[in-house]
């Protein structure tokens, strides 16, 4: 993994905004999976690597937007104690972008189907790598590392979907979006 300081080539940038134009059309995916979890009240999301930071904002969204008690963990450390609270139907939600961990996550998502887990995967990877599981499509983005700047697109329209499926408002309420600098 090379993150050197030095810019990244424009060609890579440059391919971002049709990459999130791709992103937009995983709505309909989105829709479906804020329907299956409409009377969540709680969830997790996991998530690794560049998408670290993915899985903390659609777990932010959620809770803005949908009032669902969203609680974002490493898929790293999430076997290590809050897997404890996972049984039947509870809300698991998987970032599963790029290759880099997508043997854990498919093993994690074994581990949470065993506990009964409603799962809901965001993901790169062709559909049927993710059955039974509900799926929505993310595209994919090389380099890995910029990833998250498509990946966050769906959770996003999920986080809105979920709002509206579970009759909650879609504008969030006593959010400030005042920032004070000193």
């Amino acid at each position: 993994m090379n993150l050197s300081s030095d810019p990244p080539p424009a060609g890579l940038l440059d391919a971002i905004p049709a990459l999130v134009e791709q992103a937009l059309d995983s709505e309909p995916a989105a829709r479906t999976a804020a329907e299956r979890l409409r009377d969540a009240e709680r969830c997790v999301l996991l998530s690794r690597g560049f998408n670290y930071a993915t899985g903390y904002e659609i777990a932010l969204k959620t809770k803005e937007l949908a009032y669902v008690a969203a609680e974002a963990h490493s898929s790293a450390t999430f076997r290590h104690g809050p897997i404890a609270m996972i049984e039947a139907g509870f809300p698991a939600v998987v970032v599963d972008v790029g290759e880099t961990f997508r043997e854990e996550l498919a093993g994690l998502r074994g581990v949470l189907r065993e506990r009964g887990a409603a799962l809901v995967v965001f993901g790169d990877g062709e559909g049927a790598q993710y059955a039974p599981d509900l799926w929505v499509p993310i595209p994919r983005v090389t380099p890995e590392w910029l990833s998250p700047l498509v990946a966050v697109v769906p959770g996003q329209l999920w986080a809105y979907h979920l709002a509206l499926a579970g009759d909650r408002s879609d504008e969030p309420r006593v959010l400030s979006k005042v920032t004070l600098t000193r």
